[in-house]
Parts: structure tokens; C-alpha cells; sequence
């Protein structure tokens, strides 16, 4: 099994940045996602740079503060107000949006870090809003026009009491996106409904290791040097897991 284990929000803060690097220094944490808005967004350009072996994706945003560059109309209420969560994936859903506002705001963000001179090994999406076909559709547009090999999966790998509908259109989704696009088998998030019980989170990474997939990601979100998915991250006895796996990130598939 290839395993991507990948870091969400890079750019986010400072404590964000340092987290991730240390997981990255001290763990198996193999690749992280750049916010071309967070507030610590240049920190993490020379952080990246200072750590060449871990992969870099873009960390789409379309709701709250982090997408400022364009006004497009319809991606805004009116002159710097943003859209909730909530009200963004209800548009995406009903395409309300104008597809070019979209492709246009993610081509700012891309090539914001682009013009840092780094290179973007995947894209992924604040919140997962690629789930929803109009942002997905977006995202395949950019992986193409900036050349981005891969493209985050929204098939998950191992469901916990999700309804079969739901599982039928992640897999067609998965389906769509593979016609379009190259993407790994599926993905898995290290912590379950922020269950933070080391245990469970211990005996779930087993059942994954366990199961035959040849590409994986594994989504993470550390935040602080003392919280639990950095100290999990960093623990030798989690580490000794992937011993008979490869730890990758996107550039080495």
C-alpha cells in the first residue's frame, strides 16, 4: 500500500505551520495542503522550501476569509462579505454560482503559490467542496490548465454509518474524477468525529492497514505541537505501523 498522510490548512497560522513541520521532521507526515490566504501563508512558502522531501498541494477555499483576491459577483454578497459554508455548498448543489468565478478564484490561489516558486504536487479543498459537481468540475479545469497530476479523492475508505445513497454518489464521483483526472483509491480521516482516543484511532489505522488498496490518503489536521493528531503522528509506536507500507506524497506516484 502507497500512504499519503497529509496536513490540511498549511498557511493557516503559525501554530499550524510549526505543527506541521514537526510532524513532518519527527513523524510520517508526508505532504500538506497550502491556504494561498492564511494568515501564516508566507512562513509556510519558506518552510516549504526549507523541507524539499514534503509534497505541497493547494488548499482550495471558495467560503469565508481565505478566497480575496477576485470579487467575482457571484462568489460575494456585496465588497469584502463572505458566503457561510453553508450557503456556499447549498449554490454549489443548486449551481448558482458561475462556473468561470469559480475557475477564475482558484486560478488566483494556485497561482499565488506558483508565483513562490512551488511546486504543486495535488489539489485538494478547504471543507472538501469539490464533493459537490460544479466546484469539482472547477478543479478539474485547473488541475488541467496548470498541469496538477492529481486531485483529491472523495471516495471514503473505511464508512462509518454513512447511507447507501451517499456511498453510491462518492463512487460515482470517483468514477467521474478518474475519467478526468488522476486521483489515489479513496481517502481516510486519522481522526473520526475528533475522537482523540488513541486507542480506537490506533485499532482504526490497523483495519485500514489491513484491507488491500493499493493508494490511499490519509487526511490530517495538526494544529498545535501538544494535540492529539501531532502526538499521534509522532508516535514511534503509530510509526512502527507503516513499516511494511510505503510513505509517500503525491510527486512519488
Amino acid at each position: 500500500m502507497k500512504i499519503i498522510i497529509n496536513a490540511d490548512d498549511f498557511g493557516l497560522s503559525r501554530n499550524t505551520n510549526e505543527s506541521i513541520i514537526y510532524c513532518h521532521q519527527k513523524g510520517c507526515l508526508t505532504s500538506a495542503s497550502l491556504l494561498a490566504y492564511g494568515a501564516a501563508f508566507d512562513e509556510a512558502v519558506e518552510l516549504a522550501k526549507e523541507n524539499p522531501e514534503l509534497g505541497i498541494g493547494v488548499h482550495l477555499t471558495l467560503d469565508g476569509k481565505f478566497d480575496n483576491l477576485y470579487q467575482n459577483k457571484t462568489l460575494y454578497k456585496r465588497e469584502k462579505e463572505f458566503y457561510s459554508r453553508e450557503i456556499i455548498i447549498d449554490y454549489l448543489k443548486k449551481f448558482k454560482f458561475n462556473t468561470r468565478d469559480i475557475i477564475e478564484e482558484y486560478s488566483s490561489q494556485i497561482e499565488k503559490i506558483l508565483d513562490k516558486n512551488i511546486k504543486i504536487s495535488h489539489i485538494d479543498h478547504h471543507h472538501h467542496l469539490h464533493l459537490y459537481f460544479q466546484a469539482l468540475k472547477a478543479v478539474i479545469f485547473v488541475a488541467k490548465k496548470y498541469k496538477i497530476r492529481f486531485v483529491r479523492s472523495q471516495k471514503i475508505i473505511m464508512h462509518h454509518n454513512k447511507s447507501v445513497g451517499r456511498i453510491i454518489y462518492r463512487n460515482l464521483h470517483q468514477f467521474y474524477l478518474i475519467l478526468h483526472n488522476k486521483t489515489v483509491n479513496g481517502y481516510y480521516d486519522l481522526v473520526y468525529k475528533k475522537h482523540d482516543n488513541y486507542n480506537y484511532e490506533k485499532e482504526r489505522l490497523k483495519e485500514l492497514l489491513s484491507m488491500n488498496i493499493k493508494k490511499v490518503e490519509i487526511i490530517t489536521h495538526p494544529t498545535f505541537k501538544d494535540d492529539f493528531e501531532t502526538s499521534f503522528l509522532t508516535n514511534k509506536e503509530i510509526m512502527d505501523l507503516f513499516k511494511h507500507h510505503k510513505l509517500v506524497n503525491y510527486r512519488q506516484i
